[in-house]
């Protein structure tokens, strides 16, 4: 299960002070996810986790490059999507992709402003696995019209 990692029980968090001390946490934060305002530190995903991100994103390149020039989209890694506020809920889904002519907007910031039009989850960890229901209602809930949640050990 996931690991609370609050310096008290009850601090909650907001979305941007989360961005703000993200880099403060263990490994910057790299596991870690805010779910409804308390820090939540996920299991560490396994070498085959990287396998499918990599598959995948190259996959992806190939199809983008195929559609029509100004409107091709890009794809964004471990981008935090906010699916709830008040109190706020991080989740950090492997991949999200947005499509049109937006020219990477998200690619650089660590919580999202934008809505993807996919968002890739990859239950390659119990954790993640046993909360990927709530996960993906929460993604189609904040407007995400597309769900991929491989499952390497399926």
């Amino acid at each position: 299960m996931p690991d609370s990692t609050s310096s008290r029980p009850s601090d909650k968090l907001t979305s941007a002070e989360f961005e703000t001390r993200r880099a403060d946490l263990p490994e910057a934060g790299r596991w870690h996810e805010l779910h409804e305002g308390r820090l939540v530190l996920l299991s560490a995903p396994e070498e085959i986790h990287g396998t499918i991100v990599l598959n995948l994103s190259r996959l992806l390149a190939v199809w983008l490059q195929s559609r029509p020039p100004g409107n091709r989209g890009y794809a964004c890694h471990g981008l935090g999507l906010p699916v709830q506020r008040d109190p706020d809920t991080l989740y950090f889904p492997a991949i999200s992709l947005f499509l049109g002519n937006t020219s990477f907007l998200q690619a650089d910031r660590v919580v999202a402003s934008a809505v993807p039009d996919l968002v890739i989850d990859i239950a390659s960890t119990n954790d993640r696995r046993s909360d990927m229901r709530r996960r993906t209602t929460a993604y189609l809930q904040h407007g995400v019209r597309t769900i991929w949640v491989p499952d390497p050990f399926k």
